[in-house]
Protein backbone atom coordinates (compact mmCIF):
# COMPACT_ATOMS: atom_id res chain seq x y z
CA UNK A 1 0.00 0.00 0.00
CA UNK A 2 1.45 3.34 -0.97
CA UNK A 3 1.85 6.16 1.56
CA UNK A 4 -0.11 9.35 0.92
CA UNK A 5 2.03 12.07 -0.57
CA UNK A 6 2.47 15.34 1.36
CA UNK A 7 1.98 17.39 -1.79
CA UNK A 8 -1.49 15.88 -2.55
CA UNK A 9 -4.34 18.48 -2.70
CA UNK A 10 -6.20 18.90 0.59
CA UNK A 11 -9.90 19.72 1.04
CA UNK A 12 -10.53 23.45 1.13
CA UNK A 13 -11.27 24.87 4.56
CA UNK A 14 -12.53 28.17 3.23
CA UNK A 15 -16.18 29.38 3.11
CA UNK A 16 -19.04 30.09 5.53
CA UNK A 17 -19.98 26.42 5.94
CA UNK A 18 -16.43 25.39 6.80
CA UNK A 19 -16.17 28.29 9.27
CA UNK A 20 -19.40 27.19 10.98
CA UNK A 21 -18.11 23.62 11.25
CA UNK A 22 -14.89 24.70 12.90
CA UNK A 23 -16.57 27.43 15.07
CA UNK A 24 -19.86 25.97 16.40
CA UNK A 25 -20.23 28.57 19.16
CA UNK A 26 -20.19 31.49 16.70
CA UNK A 27 -22.62 29.67 14.39
CA UNK A 28 -25.06 29.01 17.22
CA UNK A 29 -24.88 32.64 18.39
CA UNK A 30 -25.63 33.86 14.85
CA UNK A 31 -28.63 31.51 14.66
CA UNK A 32 -29.93 32.80 18.02
CA UNK A 33 -29.59 36.44 16.88
CA UNK A 34 -31.47 35.68 13.65
CA UNK A 35 -34.28 33.98 15.53
CA UNK A 36 -34.60 36.84 18.04
CA UNK A 37 -34.56 39.42 15.22
CA UNK A 38 -37.27 37.53 13.34
CA UNK A 39 -39.48 37.36 16.41
CA UNK A 40 -39.00 41.09 17.10
CA UNK A 41 -39.97 42.13 13.56
CA UNK A 42 -42.77 39.57 13.11
CA UNK A 43 -45.58 41.83 14.46
CA UNK A 44 -44.64 44.62 12.02
CA UNK A 45 -44.58 42.43 8.90
CA UNK A 46 -47.30 43.36 6.44
CA UNK A 47 -49.83 40.62 5.75
CA UNK A 48 -52.18 40.64 2.76
CA UNK A 49 -54.29 38.33 0.66
CA UNK A 50 -53.16 39.63 -2.75
CA UNK A 51 -50.34 41.98 -3.77
CA UNK A 52 -51.17 45.69 -4.01
CA UNK A 53 -50.91 46.76 -7.65
CA UNK A 54 -50.77 50.39 -8.81
CA UNK A 55 -52.51 50.74 -12.19
CA UNK A 56 -51.53 54.39 -12.89
CA UNK A 57 -54.98 55.27 -14.19
CA UNK A 58 -57.50 57.95 -13.22
CA UNK A 59 -61.23 57.42 -13.73
CA UNK A 60 -63.62 60.35 -14.11
CA UNK A 61 -67.27 59.28 -13.86
CA UNK A 62 -70.25 61.48 -14.72
CA UNK A 63 -74.00 61.12 -14.20
CA UNK A 64 -76.50 62.90 -16.44
CA UNK A 65 -79.94 61.51 -15.55
CA UNK A 66 -82.27 61.02 -18.50
CA UNK A 67 -79.68 61.77 -21.17
CA UNK A 68 -79.05 59.50 -24.15
CA UNK A 69 -75.53 58.16 -24.79
CA UNK A 70 -75.10 60.86 -27.46
CA UNK A 71 -76.26 63.49 -24.98
CA UNK A 72 -73.76 62.28 -22.37
CA UNK A 73 -70.97 62.34 -24.93
CA UNK A 74 -71.72 65.83 -26.27
CA UNK A 75 -72.74 67.33 -22.94
CA UNK A 76 -69.88 66.03 -20.81
CA UNK A 77 -67.37 63.60 -22.28
CA UNK A 78 -66.12 65.79 -25.14
CA UNK A 79 -65.24 68.61 -22.72
CA UNK A 80 -63.71 66.17 -20.23
CA UNK A 81 -61.52 64.54 -22.89
CA UNK A 82 -60.20 67.92 -24.02
CA UNK A 83 -59.49 69.12 -20.48
CA UNK A 84 -57.93 65.91 -19.19
CA UNK A 85 -55.93 65.31 -22.36
CA UNK A 86 -54.18 68.63 -21.76
CA UNK A 87 -52.76 67.54 -18.40
CA UNK A 88 -49.00 67.01 -18.71
CA UNK A 89 -48.83 63.61 -17.00
CA UNK A 90 -51.68 62.06 -19.05
CA UNK A 91 -50.55 59.65 -21.75
CA UNK A 92 -53.86 58.51 -23.28
CA UNK A 93 -57.57 59.23 -22.78
CA UNK A 94 -60.47 56.86 -23.42
CA UNK A 95 -64.18 57.42 -22.83
CA UNK A 96 -67.46 55.53 -22.85
CA UNK A 97 -71.05 56.74 -22.74
CA UNK A 98 -74.31 55.02 -21.95
CA UNK A 99 -77.80 56.17 -21.08
CA UNK A 100 -77.61 58.56 -18.12
CA UNK A 101 -73.89 58.20 -17.38
CA UNK A 102 -70.39 57.83 -18.77
CA UNK A 103 -66.73 57.91 -17.86
CA UNK A 104 -63.33 59.06 -19.04
CA UNK A 105 -60.29 56.89 -18.31
CA UNK A 106 -56.92 58.65 -18.26
CA UNK A 107 -53.77 56.54 -18.54
CA UNK A 108 -50.79 58.26 -16.91
CA UNK A 109 -47.24 58.53 -18.22
CA UNK A 110 -44.87 55.86 -16.92
CA UNK A 111 -43.15 57.12 -13.79
CA UNK A 112 -45.66 59.91 -13.14
CA UNK A 113 -46.35 60.97 -9.57
CA UNK A 114 -49.90 59.68 -9.20
CA UNK A 115 -50.89 62.03 -6.36
CA UNK A 116 -49.88 65.12 -8.33
CA UNK A 117 -51.52 63.77 -11.49
CA UNK A 118 -54.79 63.18 -9.63
CA UNK A 119 -54.73 66.75 -8.28
CA UNK A 120 -54.03 68.19 -11.74
CA UNK A 121 -56.87 66.21 -13.32
CA UNK A 122 -59.30 67.31 -10.60
CA UNK A 123 -58.30 70.94 -11.20
CA UNK A 124 -58.79 70.55 -14.96
CA UNK A 125 -62.26 69.05 -14.44
CA UNK A 126 -63.28 71.80 -12.00
CA UNK A 127 -62.36 74.48 -14.56
CA UNK A 128 -64.93 73.19 -17.07
CA UNK A 129 -67.90 75.58 -17.13
CA UNK A 130 -69.92 74.07 -19.98
CA UNK A 131 -71.49 71.10 -18.18
CA UNK A 132 -75.31 70.81 -18.36
CA UNK A 133 -77.17 72.15 -15.34
CA UNK A 134 -78.70 68.74 -14.62
CA UNK A 135 -75.34 66.96 -14.50
CA UNK A 136 -74.03 65.80 -11.16
CA UNK A 137 -70.53 66.67 -10.03
CA UNK A 138 -67.92 64.41 -11.75
CA UNK A 139 -66.31 61.78 -9.56
CA UNK A 140 -62.51 61.71 -10.00
CA UNK A 141 -60.59 58.80 -8.49
CA UNK A 142 -57.29 56.98 -8.83
CA UNK A 143 -57.72 53.33 -9.82
CA UNK A 144 -55.94 50.88 -7.55
CA UNK A 145 -56.47 47.25 -6.69
CA UNK A 146 -58.31 46.89 -3.39
CA UNK A 147 -59.11 43.67 -1.55
CA UNK A 148 -62.65 43.09 -0.30
CA UNK A 149 -62.04 41.45 3.07
CA UNK A 150 -65.46 40.92 4.58
CA UNK A 151 -69.12 41.90 4.43
CA UNK A 152 -71.25 43.38 7.18
CA UNK A 153 -74.94 42.51 6.80
CA UNK A 154 -77.61 44.75 8.33
CA UNK A 155 -80.84 42.73 8.26
CA UNK A 156 -84.18 42.36 9.96
CA UNK A 157 -87.93 42.38 9.46
CA UNK A 158 -88.08 46.18 9.14
CA UNK A 159 -88.86 48.64 6.30
CA UNK A 160 -86.08 49.07 3.74
CA UNK A 161 -85.66 52.73 4.62
CA UNK A 162 -84.93 51.86 8.27
CA UNK A 163 -82.34 49.28 7.26
CA UNK A 164 -80.73 51.63 4.74
CA UNK A 165 -80.57 54.46 7.31
CA UNK A 166 -78.88 52.16 9.84
CA UNK A 167 -76.47 50.86 7.18
CA UNK A 168 -75.52 54.41 6.21
CA UNK A 169 -74.87 55.30 9.85
CA UNK A 170 -72.80 52.13 10.29
CA UNK A 171 -70.76 52.97 7.19
CA UNK A 172 -70.02 56.51 8.41
CA UNK A 173 -68.93 55.27 11.83
CA UNK A 174 -66.78 52.47 10.41
CA UNK A 175 -64.96 55.02 8.24
CA UNK A 176 -63.99 57.00 11.36
CA UNK A 177 -61.93 54.04 12.60
CA UNK A 178 -58.18 54.40 11.90
CA UNK A 179 -57.89 50.88 10.42
CA UNK A 180 -60.71 51.26 7.87
CA UNK A 181 -60.59 53.42 4.73
CA UNK A 182 -63.23 52.11 2.33
CA UNK A 183 -66.74 50.75 2.96
CA UNK A 184 -69.36 50.43 0.21
CA UNK A 185 -73.12 49.77 0.50
CA UNK A 186 -74.77 47.29 -1.86
CA UNK A 187 -77.81 45.06 -2.17
CA UNK A 188 -80.39 47.71 -1.28
CA UNK A 189 -82.71 50.13 -3.07
CA UNK A 190 -81.39 53.66 -3.44
CA UNK A 191 -82.81 56.63 -1.57
CA UNK A 192 -85.47 58.63 -3.38
CA UNK A 193 -86.78 62.04 -2.37
CA UNK A 194 -90.37 62.55 -3.51
CA UNK A 195 -91.79 66.06 -3.81
CA UNK A 196 -95.59 65.85 -3.91
CA UNK A 197 -97.33 69.08 -4.97
CA UNK A 198 -101.13 69.37 -5.04
CA UNK A 199 -102.33 71.13 -8.19
CA UNK A 200 -104.31 73.70 -6.20
CA UNK A 201 -101.12 74.78 -4.41
CA UNK A 202 -99.35 75.45 -7.70
CA UNK A 203 -102.31 77.53 -8.93
CA UNK A 204 -102.42 79.41 -5.63
CA UNK A 205 -98.78 80.50 -5.90
CA UNK A 206 -98.69 80.85 -9.68
CA UNK A 207 -96.21 78.03 -10.20
CA UNK A 208 -95.96 75.02 -12.51
CA UNK A 209 -94.15 71.69 -12.25
CA UNK A 210 -91.32 72.80 -14.56
CA UNK A 211 -90.54 75.85 -12.40
CA UNK A 212 -90.47 73.76 -9.21
CA UNK A 213 -88.26 71.12 -10.83
CA UNK A 214 -85.83 73.75 -12.13
CA UNK A 215 -85.55 75.42 -8.73
CA UNK A 216 -84.91 72.13 -6.96
CA UNK A 217 -82.42 70.97 -9.58
CA UNK A 218 -80.49 74.22 -9.38
CA UNK A 219 -80.33 74.18 -5.58
CA UNK A 220 -79.47 70.51 -5.11
CA UNK A 221 -76.10 70.24 -6.80
CA UNK A 222 -72.52 71.40 -6.28
CA UNK A 223 -71.66 74.34 -8.50
CA UNK A 224 -68.30 75.80 -9.46
CA UNK A 225 -67.90 79.33 -8.10
CA UNK A 226 -64.83 80.30 -10.08
CA UNK A 227 -61.19 80.67 -9.15
CA UNK A 228 -59.46 82.75 -6.48
CA UNK A 229 -55.95 83.87 -7.45
CA UNK A 230 -53.43 84.33 -4.65
CA UNK A 231 -49.67 84.87 -4.57
CA UNK A 232 -48.95 81.26 -3.74
CA UNK A 233 -51.55 79.37 -5.72
CA UNK A 234 -54.89 79.41 -7.51
CA UNK A 235 -57.76 78.20 -5.34
CA UNK A 236 -60.82 76.63 -7.00
CA UNK A 237 -64.10 77.65 -5.33
CA UNK A 238 -67.19 75.47 -5.24
CA UNK A 239 -70.56 75.99 -3.56
CA UNK A 240 -71.85 72.87 -1.81
CA UNK A 241 -75.55 72.50 -2.66
CA UNK A 242 -76.04 68.76 -2.58
CA UNK A 243 -78.99 67.64 -0.45
CA UNK A 244 -79.69 64.11 0.74
CA UNK A 245 -82.74 64.29 3.05
CA UNK A 246 -86.30 65.52 2.77
CA UNK A 247 -85.82 68.20 5.45
CA UNK A 248 -83.04 69.76 3.36
CA UNK A 249 -85.28 70.06 0.29
CA UNK A 250 -88.10 71.74 2.21
CA UNK A 251 -86.13 74.99 2.60
CA UNK A 252 -85.34 75.47 -1.10
CA UNK A 253 -86.62 78.86 -2.30
CA UNK A 254 -88.99 78.62 -5.26
CA UNK A 255 -89.78 82.30 -5.72
CA UNK A 256 -89.25 85.69 -4.11
CA UNK A 257 -92.09 88.19 -4.46
CA UNK A 258 -91.75 91.96 -5.07
CA UNK A 259 -92.75 92.61 -1.46
CA UNK A 260 -89.92 90.38 -0.19
CA UNK A 261 -92.14 87.38 0.50
CA UNK A 262 -90.46 84.02 -0.02
CA UNK A 263 -92.15 80.86 -1.26
CA UNK A 264 -90.32 77.69 -0.24
CA UNK A 265 -90.86 74.07 -1.21
CA UNK A 266 -92.49 73.32 2.15
CA UNK A 267 -95.13 75.99 1.45
CA UNK A 268 -96.48 74.22 -1.62
CA UNK A 269 -95.37 70.60 -1.39
CA UNK A 270 -94.90 67.61 0.86
CA UNK A 271 -91.36 66.17 0.73
CA UNK A 272 -91.03 62.48 1.61
CA UNK A 273 -87.96 60.31 2.17
CA UNK A 274 -88.40 57.07 0.23
CA UNK A 275 -86.61 54.42 -1.79
CA UNK A 276 -86.60 53.43 -5.44
CA UNK A 277 -88.47 50.38 -6.68
CA UNK A 278 -85.99 47.73 -7.80
CA UNK A 279 -85.79 43.96 -8.19
CA UNK A 280 -82.12 43.94 -7.13
CA UNK A 281 -82.49 43.27 -3.40
CA UNK A 282 -80.70 41.11 -0.83
CA UNK A 283 -82.07 38.82 1.88
CA UNK A 284 -80.19 37.30 4.80
CA UNK A 285 -81.74 34.57 6.95
CA UNK A 286 -84.99 35.23 5.10
CA UNK A 287 -85.21 38.92 6.01
CA UNK A 288 -84.43 42.09 3.97
CA UNK A 289 -80.73 42.97 4.19
CA UNK A 290 -78.27 45.71 3.28
CA UNK A 291 -74.65 44.68 2.71
CA UNK A 292 -71.59 46.77 3.56
CA UNK A 293 -68.42 45.59 1.81
CA UNK A 294 -65.24 46.43 3.73
CA UNK A 295 -61.98 46.74 1.77
CA UNK A 296 -58.28 46.75 2.59
CA UNK A 297 -56.54 49.83 1.18
CA UNK A 298 -52.86 50.84 1.16
CA UNK A 299 -50.86 49.60 4.15
CA UNK A 300 -53.85 48.20 6.05
CA UNK A 301 -53.65 44.50 6.95
CA UNK A 302 -56.51 41.99 6.70
CA UNK A 303 -56.20 41.17 10.41
CA UNK A 304 -56.40 44.81 11.56
CA UNK A 305 -59.41 45.56 9.34
CA UNK A 306 -61.26 42.45 10.47
CA UNK A 307 -60.55 43.12 14.15
CA UNK A 308 -61.69 46.74 13.80
CA UNK A 309 -65.03 45.68 12.29
CA UNK A 310 -65.64 42.99 14.90
CA UNK A 311 -64.74 45.43 17.68
CA UNK A 312 -67.15 48.04 16.33
CA UNK A 313 -70.04 45.55 16.17
CA UNK A 314 -69.35 44.32 19.71
CA UNK A 315 -69.09 47.86 21.12
CA UNK A 316 -72.31 49.04 19.45
CA UNK A 317 -74.53 45.99 20.00
CA UNK A 318 -76.67 47.89 22.52
CA UNK A 319 -77.44 50.64 19.97
CA UNK A 320 -78.93 48.32 17.35
CA UNK A 321 -82.72 48.81 17.10
CA UNK A 322 -85.00 45.99 18.16
CA UNK A 323 -85.71 43.54 15.35
CA UNK A 324 -82.48 44.35 13.48
CA UNK A 325 -79.21 42.40 13.51
CA UNK A 326 -75.72 43.21 12.27
CA UNK A 327 -73.65 40.14 11.29
CA UNK A 328 -70.33 39.50 9.59
CA UNK A 329 -70.40 37.37 6.47
CA UNK A 330 -67.60 36.10 4.16
CA UNK A 331 -64.67 37.14 6.37
CA UNK A 332 -61.62 36.39 4.22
Amino acid sequence: MSEPRDDAPKPSSRGLLAYAVHNPVAANLAMVFLLIGGLLFLPSLRKELDPDVQLDMVLVGVALPGASPEGVEQGALVALEAAIGGVESVREVQSSAREGSGYVLAELQIGSETGRALTDIKAAVDRIASFPVSMERPNVQLITTQDELLSVVVHGDRPWLDLLTLAERTRRELLTLPDITRVEISGAPEREIRVEIPEQNMRRYGLNAQQVAAAIRGSARDVSAGQLQTRGEDVLLRTAGRRSFASEFENIVLRTGPDGGIVRVRDVATVVDGITETADITRFDGTPAVTLSVFRVGNETPASVSQAVKGYIADNAARIPKGVSIDIWADS
